[in-house]
């Protein structure tokens, strides 16, 4: 299989799945109603959903191959938007949503252990990165999308959209994925490598640092600064385009700079953009610290990526659908940890105290894993 088929079937794979997931955000407060706990659970679902299926899909990756987990998880996800789409109760929604959860599993494990398997450790970080970019474009256009043909065509449309676009990406991947090679060890190597919880701790920090602004910032620029509901979505928005345009950029460094060191910078500039937002007394300036925030996170994300793809190359075949399930579980477990311990903590210290002691736990925290990141 070409490298360049692999990355733009992985990078495509991961976008799709974003985008079905971003079509709802600005969808599901008019179809579930006006309960704010609702709506919660209709987002954790899919998180909960999605850690509990990747350890899971990672084996079935390394025992079976890339193609099959691919298809399934890209076929899956049209009919699980699509049933979103005609549910009419609140359950129904709930399953949807954990059905969404499940595909998103499957093509983020399946898609970077398909990049990692057709290139070599050299420009892994370069392609890596560009899958990064691919889901933060998603997540751009999803909402946008999401809104627009909600208001011109009801609240299904966008559901049938996403359910198409992942319907024909789907077709795409019966004629231009091939397996890679299998692995049949029942215990794979990568999740009692020494290194593992240390490369489980940064990666979740890179996750968690929008996800702790995203559940604090809001009512922070609503009430101190009277910002609307557009302009909070503006700055997100500008934050989102900030990771797509960081995270190539962040992928090159990654294969020519020491890859821990690179991870321990994005930690210590997004702890700069924390201390910005913190201090911030317009708008404006909130918008500058969270873009910076956001490019640290990518300067985070890149390096393990690549880190996590050479403890798969520590057994052979390398197992990467395991590393990638990794991956996938520590990044979702900084998105739930994150906005928990980012509104517990504003409750009991302030919204500025709360950002500084994040700033020296990001730095403090990437500083502490730096040691055992380098076993093995």
């Amino acid at each position: 299989m070409k490298k360049s088929t692999a990355a733009t079937v992985a990078s495509v794979a991961i976008a799709t799945d974003m985008f079905a997931y971003g079509v709802a955000i600005p969808v599901l407060p008019r179809i579930a109603g006006t309960s704010p706990a609702q709506i919660g659970v209709l987002f954790a679902v899919y998180a909960a959903t999605m850690l509990i299926a990747t350890p899971l899909v990672g084996r079935v990756v390394d025992r079976h191959g890339t193609r099959k987990p691919m298809l399934v998880g890209l076929f899956g996800l049209a009919a699980a938007t699509l049933l979103f789409a005609f549910a009419q109760s609140f359950t129904g929604m709930l399953v949807a949503r954990a059905l969404q959860g499940v595909a998103a599993a499957v093509s983020w494990t399946a898609g970077l252990a398909l990049i990692a398997a057709t290139h070599e450790p050299e420009v892994r970080g370069k392609v890596m990165g560009i899958a990064l970019s691919s889901m933060s474009i998603g997540v751009l256009m999803g909402p946008i999308v999401g809104g627009l043909l909600a208001d011109l065509f009801g609240t299904s449309a966008p559901f049938l959209c996403a359910a198409a676009v992942a319907f024909v990406d789907g077709l795409l991947r019966i004629f231009l994925v091939q397996d890679t090679e299998t692995v049949r060890e029942d215990s794979p190597k990568v999740w009692r490598h020494p290194a593992t919880p240390a490369l489980f701790g940064v990666t979740a920090l890179g996750a968690g640092l929008i996800a702790f602004l995203e559940a604090v910032l809001p009512l922070r620029v609503v009430q101190g600064f009277g910002a609307s509901p557009t302009t909070i979505g503006v700055l997100f928005a500008i934050a989102t385009l900030v990771c797509a345009l960081a995270a190539p950029i962040a992928g090159n460094l990654a294969d020519r700079l020491p890859r821990i060191a690179l991870a321990i910078g994005g930690a210590a500039l997004a702890a700069v953009g924390l201390l910005i937002v913190a201090v911030a007394g317009s708008i404006w300036l909130t918008g500058v610290g969270l873009t910076v925030v956001a490019a640290g996170g990518q300067f985070v994300l890149a390096p393990t990526l690549t880190l996590i793809a050479e403890l798969a190359d520590a057994q052979s075949p390398p197992a990467y659908g395991a590393a990638y399930a990794l991956y996938s579980v520590a990044y979702t477990n900084g998105l739930l940890v994150a906005p928990l311990l980012a509104g517990i903590g504003a409750d009991v210290i302030g919204f500025t105290g709360i950002l500084l002691t994040a700033a020296v736990l990001a730095v403090a925290l990437a500083l502490v894993l730096r040691p055992a990141s380098r076993q093995g």
